[in-house]
């Protein structure tokens, strides 16, 4: 979340974790799990330990690119492709969790699904580019739901406008030429999700 959050939407989560009685420790890493009496024992990176009742591992999705580096294909994030998920080596393609295009990763359904079908023209001998749609991501976060479209990631806004209201928050991202980009919408105002989804595609 850290990738697609303004740190004022990120902060608003976190403190709506918090008042659930959840212990967030954010930015932190835990170095060793074992288990004891009442449980399992936790060693945070920081040399904190912890006694907790139970261990849910949540490892999120990191792209695979070690064997792509060591053929030498272009990798940043994931494994650099352009519009035919070519990648830097000719008749390499990517796709998928593991493929970056237009310098993001997209790993959710979607995409991998408008990708192959693309692709799938392309390797029939009819070059087809990706073009993919601006697309919601819903975070379902009971206590506070959040809804993401479009490019929201930092490395790509150059900056955020922030509607801040008692029943939630729309933060719309925009790039260096003042065009909106993307948005994120929490609580109450995600019910302005498909306007905001229709204002970003006109």
């Amino acid at each position: 979340m850290a990738n697609q959050l303004p740190e004022l939407v990120a902060l608003k989560l976190e403190q709506s974790m918090r008042k659930l009685d959840i212990d967030a420790r954010c930015g932190e890493t835990v170095t060793k799990v074992s288990q004891s009496t009442n449980g399992y024992h936790a060693v945070l990176g920081n040399g904190e330990q912890l006694s907790v009742d139970e261990v849910l591992v949540c490892a999120g999705l990191a792209p695979n690119i070690a064997l792509a580096k060591q053929t030498g294909l272009a990798t940043n994030r994931g494994i650099c492709v352009d519009e035919l998920m070519q990648t830097s080596e000719k008749n390499i393609y990517a796709l998928g969790d593991c493929a970056e295009f237009g310098g993001q990763v997209r790993a959710y359904l979607q995409p991998a699904v408008v990708s192959a079908s693309a692709l799938a023209k392309t390797l029939l001998g009819e070059p087809t580019s990706v073009v993919l749609p601006n697309m919601m991501i819903k975070v379902k976060t009971p206590k506070y739901p959040i809804q993401i479209a479009g490019i929201s990631s930092d490395n790509h806004v150059s900056r955020w406008n922030l509607d801040i209201q008692a029943d939630g928050i729309v933060a719309k991202a925009y790039n260096d030429q003042e065009a909106m980009i993307g948005f994120v919408a929490t609580q109450d105002k995600t019910k302005q999700a498909f306007p905001l989804l229709r204002e970003l595609s006109a």
